[in-house]
C-alpha cells in the first residue's frame, strides 16, 4: 500500500510531503528486512528503480509509438493474400480434354472400372467440346 502512495501523483498533489515519504520508506524497509526467509533483501529504492532497467522515455508522440509497436502491417513484410483474392488461371479447353482422356483411360484400366463413371466422363467431355465451339476458345 505504501508503494502505491509513493507512485501516486494524486497523493503528492494532496499534500503528501517528502518528509512523510521518507518516514514511510524507512518503516517499509524495516518491515521488509524483518520478513523471515529473505536473505539480502533489496533496498526499497533498488526495488522501485532498478539500476538494470532502462526506461526510454522520449518526448515524441506516445500514440504514434504505440501504433507503430502494434501495427500488423510492417514495412518490408509481405502480406499473404486471402483465398478470395487469389486469381486462378483459366484452364484451356484442350488441357481439360486431355485430363478427361487420362481419367477415362485410368478408369478403363481398373479391374472393377465402372461404366457409369465412363459415361459421366463422356458427358463432361461432350459439354466441354460444345462450350469450346460456342466460345471459339478450343485453345
Amino acid at each position: 500500500m505504501l508503494l502505491e502512495v509513493y507512485n501516486n501523483q494524486e497523493a503528492r498533489a494532496r499534500g503528501y510531503s517528502g518528509e512523510n515519504q521518507q518516514a514511510d520508506r524507512h518503516a517499509l524497509q524495516a518491515q521488509i528486512t524483518g520478513l523471515p526467509g529473505i536473505e539480502d533483501p533489496l533496498s526499497l529504492n533498488e526495488f522501485i528503480e532498478p539500476a538494470d532497467e532502462v526506461i526510454d522515455d522520449e518526448d515524441g508522440d506516445i500514440f504514434a509509438s504505440v501504433v507503430d509497436r502494434y501495427r500488423t502491417e510492417k514495412e518490408g513484410t509481405v502480406e499473404e493474400p486471402d483465398e478470395d483474392d487469389i486469381e486462378i488461371e483459366l484452364v484451356p479447353t484442350t488441357e481439360a480434354l486431355k485430363a478427361i482422356e487420362i481419367v477415362k483411360l485410368w478408369e478403363i484400366q481398373q479391374e472393377n472400372g465402372e461404366q457409369s463413371t465412363l459415361s459421366a466422363l463422356d458427358r463432361i467431355e461432350r459439354r466441354m467440346c460444345k462450350l469450346g465451339m460456342k466460345t471459339g476458345s478450343k485453345q
